[in-house]
């Protein structure tokens, strides 16, 4: 894929805006487009994460894979998801479904290491932009635990069904604030 094609998709992206031109391309060059048809699950709860993905075109969905499944976001053109993953590829902490016919940007862990390891600037700025997403949704969510913290105890006056709600909501806050998703 030529980088100038990603690199228009990684413009759109959130994460990636504050990225020059010359940066967009760099990490645009270590991009793989990838088809994926509508059901197809990119990662479960517990994967190892390997990857971040950026959505060109179609919609994914991360859900916490439990009996029932529990939808945490619906995403679309431009988000981004797993970008934690290029950090540190640490365990999956949900799944990742395909619920469009999709088009995808993937970048693996390797290849953003080795921009790191060469001390590309396109690498520190995309690190400095995901360490701001991820503080504003650990501030966000940080406020809602003392919100909910501060109402009478679940087990006192409220149904187990009505705690669970309660974390749910968090946990679909944490991963919608922003637009991307990790």
């Amino acid at each position: 894929m030529p980088p100038a094609f990603a690199a228009s998709t990684l413009r759109a992206a959130r994460l990636f805006q504050a990225l020059r031109e010359e940066e967009l391309d760099e990490i645009a060059a270590i991009c793989r487009l990838e088809t994926v048809p509508a059901g197809t699950w990119l990662f479960h709860t517990g994967d190892a994460g390997k990857c971040l993905w950026v959505i060109k075109e179609g919609a994914v969905e991360i859900l916490i894979e439990s009996q029932p499944p529990q939808s945490l976001a619906h995403l679309s053109r431009h988000d981004v998801f797993g970008e934690l993953s290029v950090l540190e590829p640490n365990r999956r902490s949900a799944g990742a479904r395909v619920t469009e016919d999709s088009q995808l940007l993937r970048i693996d862990y390797e290849d953003f290491a080795a921009l790191r390891e060469a001390s590309s600037p396109a690498a520190h700025k995309f690190v400095r932009e995901l360490t701001k997403v991820v503080c504003e949704r650990i501030r966000d969510v940080n406020e809602r635990i003392s919100q909910v913290a501060a109402q009478p105890r679940p087990d006192e006056d409220k149904r187990p069904e009505q705690r669970r709600a309660m974390i749910k909501e968090l946990l679909t806050k944490l991963w919608s604030s922003g637009e991307s998703h990790g």
